[in-house]
C-alpha cells in the first residue's frame, strides 16, 4: 500500500468567478423561496447544476492527467536551461483542456559555520522559500502525450531541488480550480559557475610544452612517438630498439630514441589566506570561481589533463 507521501493529493476550490456565481445562485434560492417566484428557483437550479457539472468535469479530468518531468541534470549560471514536462491524458474518449503546471524550485543551502559556503549564501530568508515556475498546455487528446517546457535562467550557482508538482485545470467554466499535488521525490539541479568568454590568444598565457628533449625508450615504440635520434644503450632499454647497423659500425650498442607525445598537464589552484572571506569580496571570489570553471571547460580535452585544487566548503 502506498504511503501518504507517494499518493496524489487532490483539492478543489472556487475561483473568484465561482464565488460570484455561487452568490447569485444563493440569492436566487433565497429570493425564490421567500417570494415564491418559480422563475428564480428555476434559475437557482440551473446555476447549481452548472457548478455540479464544473466539479464533476474538473475532478475527472485532473485524475486522468499524468505529469513526468524530464531529468535536467546541470546548467550554468547565466545560461538558459529548459525544464521539460510530459503530460499524458489516460482517458479513452475525453480530451483534456487548459492544463496548468506549477513546479517548485527550492535552493538547497547547507549552513556551515566558519566556512566559505556560509558567506557565499547571499540569499535572504525570504528568498529561501520555494519559487514557483509555471507552464501550461491548452489541449491534450485522449490517450496521447504532449510536451511543454519552462525556460529558466539562474543568477547564482548552487544546488536546487525541483518539486513537488501541482497540476490544475479550470475547464470548462472557470468556476472551480481542480488541483493535483504529486509527492514524488524531487529532482536535484546543479547550477555550475558562470562561464566567461575568453579573449583570442589566451592560450599563449599557459605554460609552454616541453618537446625535443627525448625520453628513454623503455616501453614505447615508434607508434608512441616520432623517431628522434640515436644514443648509447642504457640499462633498461628494450632489445627491439637497438639499431644494429650503428652498433656494428661503432662497436657499442646504440638504441633508437623517440620523442614521446606527452600530454599538456594543467593544474588550477584556488586558495585564500584566511578561513573566511570578507562579505565585500564575495563578488570577486565568485569571479575567480567562474574563471576557474571557464578554464577547465576550455582545456578539458582527451589530449590534456586538467586538475583543480581548492579548499573544503567551496
Amino acid at each position: 500500500m502506498a504511503s501518504h507521501r507517494t499518493k496524489r493529493l487532490f483539492r478543489y476550490r472556487l475561483t473568484r468567478l465561482g464565488f460570484h456565481f455561487l452568490f447569485v445562485a444563493l440569492f436566487a434560492i433565497i429570493g425564490g423561496s421567500l417570494r415564491g417566484f418559480n422563475l428564480l428557483l428555476l434559475l437557482a437550479g440551473l446555476l447549481t447544476s452548472i457548478l455540479i457539472v464544473q466539479w464533476r468535469q474538473g475532478r475527472g479530468m485532473i485524475r486522468r492527467i499524468r505529469i513526468v518531468r524530464s531529468s535536467v541534470g546541470s546548467a550554468s549560471a547565466g545560461a538558459p536551461v529548459a525544464i521539460r514536462y510530459s503530460v499524458t491524458n489516460t482517458a479513452h474518449w475525453i480530451p483534456a483542456w487548459s492544463i496548468r503546471i506549477e513546479d517548485r524550485l527550492s535552493p538547497l543551502i547547507v549552513p556551515a559555520q566558519h566556512s566559505i559556503a556560509s558567506l557565499l549564501s547571499t540569499i535572504e530568508d525570504d528568498d529561501r522559500r520555494p519559487i514557483p515556475i509555471l507552464a501550461s498546455l491548452g489541449h491534450v487528446p485522449a490517450g496521447q502525450t504532449r510536451e511543454t517546457s519552462i525556460a529558466c535562467r539562474f543568477s547564482q550557482r548552487g544546488r536546487y531541488r525541483l518539486g513537488p508538482i501541482v497540476t490544475s485545470t479550470t475547464y470548462p467554466f472557470c468556476l472551480l480550480t481542480s488541483e493535483s499535488l504529486s509527492w514524488l521525490p524531487g529532482d536535484d539541479l546543479y547550477v555550475f559557475p558562470r562561464l566567461f568568454s575568453l579573449r583570442r590568444g589566451w592560450e599563449s598565457l599557459l605554460p609552454t610544452r616541453r618537446g625535443g628533449d627525448g625520453t628513454r625508450s623503455v616501453s614505447g615504440s615508434s607508434v608512441d612517438g616520432e623517431f628522434f635520434g640515436l644514443r648509447p644503450w642504457q640499462s633498461g632499454d628494450q632489445l627491439k630498439h637497438i639499431h644494429w647497423r650503428t652498433t656494428a659500425r661503432i662497436g657499442e650498442p646504440a638504441v633508437r630514441q623517440f620523442e614521446q607525445r606527452t600530454r599538456h598537464r594543467v593544474c588550477i589552484v584556488i586558495e585564500h589566506d584566511n578561513d573566511l572571506i570578507p562579505r565585500a569580496a564575495i563578488e570577486d571570489f565568485e569571479s575567480v570561481v567562474s574563471l576557474a570553471a571557464t578554464l577547465i571547460n576550455a582545456l578539458a580535452a582527451p589530449t590534456q589533463t586538467v586538475s583543480l585544487l581548492l579548499p573544503e566548503h567551496y
